[in-house]
């Protein structure tokens, strides 16, 4: 076996691994609140040291079909730093009767322009869907025609247990080829 053989057999699955755990990440799972902003709302406003939504929540995203809701006003205000596209923020979201809370670590990334995306891990401190639970997360895209965010509980993604069992037969088949030469 020549060492362009050996090194592909190597790289390959730990790239396989990594690219595997980067799925690894918390989701927003059904039901979740489903966000926009219509009209009359403000939409974004980003500048370089805040981060507001000013949106709608109108449904709540099951398994089946979205169960619409009356229109209840959003608002998320955060202080923070963004710069050089990207930016880390804290503050608190309200969605009327239905949720409130606080966050810290909202990501913002600025892609093009106007067009971005956001995502970040909630702690909930009141509203009727509440109930027991104390954690979600919220994640959304934005451009210059308004915004689009999901706002629920979380649900970890596995690694598909494929991708472990073919990297352990990589490793085996590598040992296995060691031992003969």
């Amino acid at each position: 076996m020549n060492i362009k053989q050996r090194l592909i057999m190597l790289v390959l699955p730990a790239a396989m691994l990594i690219s595997g755990a980067s799925y690894a990440n918390s989701l927003v799972v059904k039901p979740a609140l489903d966000i926009q902003d219509l009209a009359g709302d403000a939409g974004i406003s980003l500048t370089s040291f805040n981060f507001d939504i000013d949106a709608t929540a109108f449904a709540i995203v099951t398994t089946g079909d979205p169960i619409d809701i009356p229109d209840v006003s959003f608002s998320l205000t955060s202080t923070g730093l963004f710069d050089g596209g990207q930016g880390y923020f804290s503050g608190s979201f309200d969605a009327g009767s239905l949720l409130s809370g606080t966050f810290i670590n909202l990501y913002v990334l600025s892609l093009e322009g106007a067009n971005g995306q956001f995502l970040g891990d909630l702690n909930y401190t009141g509203g009727s869907l509440k109930g027991d639970l104390t954690a979600g997360r919220i994640e959304g895209v934005f451009d210059s025609t308004g915004i689009v965010a999901k706002l629920g509980s979380v649900a970890v993604v596995p690694v598909p247990a494929a991708v472990w069992l073919f990297g352990s037969g990589l490793i085996g088949l590598i040992g296995i080829a060691r031992r003969k030469t």
